[in-house]
C-alpha cells in the first residue's frame, strides 16, 4: 500500500490529457486539410468541365454553321442551275452534249496505265486535252460560251462545267478544263445517279469569269440535269459559288463566341479561386477556435482537477459496472482511432507494402492498449 499511495495521478492525468488533446487537434487538422483538398479538386473539376463544354459548344456551333451554309448554298446552286438550264440547256447545251457523243474516249482512257510520272508529260492528259480542243472548235461553241458567261455575270458564281453521262467535260467557263475525264469523281458519280453533291474548299488562286481571284472559299456543287418532263438524268452541271463573305461571317461569329467562352472561363476560374480561399479561411478559423477551446479546456481541467490519491481512485472504480462501462468506452475509442488512422493511411500512403506495415503496427498498438486498459481497470 505505501508504494501505491504515492501514485502520481495528477502527473499521469496531465500527460495523458495533453497527449489526447494533441491527437484530437492533429486529427482535426488532417480532416480539415482533406476536406479542403477535396473541395479544391471539385472546384477544379467543375472548372475543367465548364471549359471543355464551352469549347465543344463553340466547335459544334461553327461546324453546324458550316453545314447549314453548305446546305443553303447547295439549294441556291440548284436553283441557279435550274434558271441557267431554263435559259440555255435545251437551246445550247443539250445539242452540244449530243454532238460530243460522237467523240470516242476509248483511246484516251486506255492510256490510264501508261501515264508518265511527270504530270506535264502525261500522255493520257494530253489526249483528253486534244479532245477538248475539238469541242472548242465545233461550230457555235463561241456563241454558246458568250451566252453562258453573260448569264452568270454579276453573280456569286465563279465557274460552271457541263458533263455528259460518260463523265466527260463537254463545257467549262475555264476552257482549260474542257475535255477532262471526271468519271472517277465522287461528286459527278452522285449527280449522275440523281443526287446533288457539294464540297466546301479554299482556293489560293482560282480562274473565274472575271479572271484570277485569290484566297476564296468556294462551294462546288454537282447537280443532275434531267430531261424535261421526266426524272431521267441527261447530264451533270457543276457550279462554283463564292461563299467567302458568308464564311467570314461564320469565322467572325466563332471568334466572338470564343472570346465570350474565354471571358466566362476566366470568371468561373476566379469564382472557383475565391471559393477555395473562403473555404480555406473558414477551415483555418474553425481550427483556431477549436484549438483555443481545447487549450482552455485543458487548462480548466488541469486547474480544477481534484486531488485524488490512489485510495480515492480505487474507491471510484470499485463498482464492476463502472469498470465495464469504462472499458466499453475505451474499446470504442480504440476502434474509432483505428478507423481514422486507416482512412488517413489509405488516402496519403500510396505504397501497398508500407500501408500494410502501418496497419499491422497500428492494430498491434491498439491491441496492446486494450489489454493495458483491462489490466489497469481491474488492478485498482
Amino acid at each position: 500500500m505505501p508504494n501505491r499511495s504515492r501514485f502520481r495521478l495528477l502527473r499521469y492525468f496531465t500527460i495523458a490529457g495533453l497527449a489526447s488533446f494533441l491527437i484530437v487537434g492533429l486529427a482535426l487538422y488532417l480532416l480539415e486539410e482533406k476536406e479542403l483538398a477535396f473541395f479544391k479538386q471539385v472546384q477544379q473539376g467543375q472548372s475543367k468541365f465548364f471549359r471543355d463544354a464551352q469549347a465543344e459548344l463553340a466547335v459544334e456551333t461553327e461546324q453546324t454553321a458550316r453545314k447549314n451554309l453548305v446546305t443553303a448554298q447547295e439549294t441556291a446552286n440548284v436553283n441557279l442551275t435550274q434558271l441557267f438550264a431554263n435559259a440555255l440547256w435545251e437551246s445550247d447545251f443539250a445539242p452540244l452534249v449530243t454532238r460530243v457523243q460522237s467523240i470516242s474516249l476509248d483511246r484516251c482512257r486506255a492510256m490510264a496505265e501508261k501515264a508518265a510520272p511527270d504530270p506535264a508529260a502525261d500522255a493520257r492528259q494530253e489526249c483528253f486535252a486534244e479532245l477538248g480542243l475539238k469541242i472548242r472548235s465545233l461550230p457555235g461553241f463561241a456563241a454558246l460560251d458568250r451566252r453562258a458567261i453573260a448569264a452568270m455575270r454579276n453573280s456569286n458564281v465563279f465557274k460552271i462545267k457541263v458533263f455528259d453521262l460518260r463523265g466527260f467535260t463537254v463545257y467549262s467557263s475555264d476552257h482549260r478544263n474542257i475535255g477532262e475525264d471526271k468519271a472517277a469523281n465522287a461528286g459527278w458519280r452522285s449527280a449522275a445517279s440523281g443526287k446533288a453533291a457539294s464540297e466546301l474548299t479554299h482556293r489560293n488562286q482560282f480562274s473565274s469569269f472575271e479572271g484570277i481571284v485569290e484566297h476564296r472559299d468556294l462551294l462546288s456543287s454537282y447537280i443532275p440535269m434531267r430531261r424535261h418532263g421526266s426524272q431521267e438524268v441527261v447530264g451533270v452541271f457543276e457550279i462554283y459559288a463564292d461563299v467567302t463573305p458568308m464564311l467570314e461571317q461564320i469565322k467572325t461569329s466563332s471568334a466572338q463566341l470564343a472570346g465570350l467562352v474565354a471571358g466566362n472561363q476566366g470568371k468561373v476560374e476566379q469564382a472557383s479561386k475565391r471559393n477555395i480561399e473562403i473555404v480555406a479561411s473558414n477551415a483555418s478559423n474553425v481550427l483556431n477556435v477549436v484549438g483555443a477551446l481545447l487549450v482552455l479546456l485543458f487548462l480548466a481541467l488541469l486547474i480544477g482537477a481534484p486531488k485524488l490519491d490512489f485510495a480515492a481512485w480505487r474507491q471510484l472504480f470499485a463498482p464492476q459496472w463502472l469498470k465495464l462501462a469504462t472499458l466499453l468506452f475505451l474499446l470504442s475509442l480504440y476502434y474509432h482511432a483505428w478507423v481514422g488512422v486507416r482512412n488517413i493511411v489509405m488516402d496519403y500512403v500510396k505504397s501497398s507494402s508500407l500501408r500494410l506495415a502501418l496497419y499491422v503496427i497500428v492494430i498491434a498498438a491498439l491491441i496492446v492498449y486494450a489489454g493495458w486498459s483491462v489490466q489497469i481497470l481491474w488492478s485498482v
